[in-house]
């Protein structure tokens, strides 16, 4: 017996193996919590300036909705934030048309509320 040469010992590669998994590189499974945008790099500026505005002003809507898209903070922190963002979006404070549906419907129950005591008075 002849022993086979070591190139043919070695199992070739077919097309399916050589090329990896599309789950094995989608980048979204490390995403954070509420994370819709790759993290861009901590030397982009406009990142920068995103974290120094929310470190001068915590309540800055922009830079909460920023630092929370792209997945910025820390993961303590982003997990106090993502709380904050949350509100804010069931709010519309960054959508028209939520507030406008919002303040609709708040002008309803007062109008209701107002018919109501006209009722009661009577």
């Amino acid at each position: 017996l002849v022993p086979a040469p070591p190139w043919k010992l070695v199992r070739s590669k077919t097309v399916e193996d050589a090329s990896p998994k599309v789950q094995d590189l989608d980048q979204r499974k490390h995403y954070k919590k509420g994370q819709r945008y790759p993290t861009p790099h901590p030397s982009d500026p406009t990142r920068g300036f995103y974290e120094s505005l929310l470190e001068e002003r915590p309540d800055s809507q922009i830079a909460i909705k920023y630092c929370i898209e792209y997945g910025v903070l820390r993961p303590d922190l982003h997990k106090k934030l993502h709380h904050v963002y949350h509100r804010l979006r069931q709010k519309g404070a960054w959508c028209l048309k939520t507030r406008i549906h919002r303040a609709l419907d708040l002008q309803q129950k007062c109008k209701s509320r107002v018919r109501g005591k006209a009722n009661k008075v009577r």
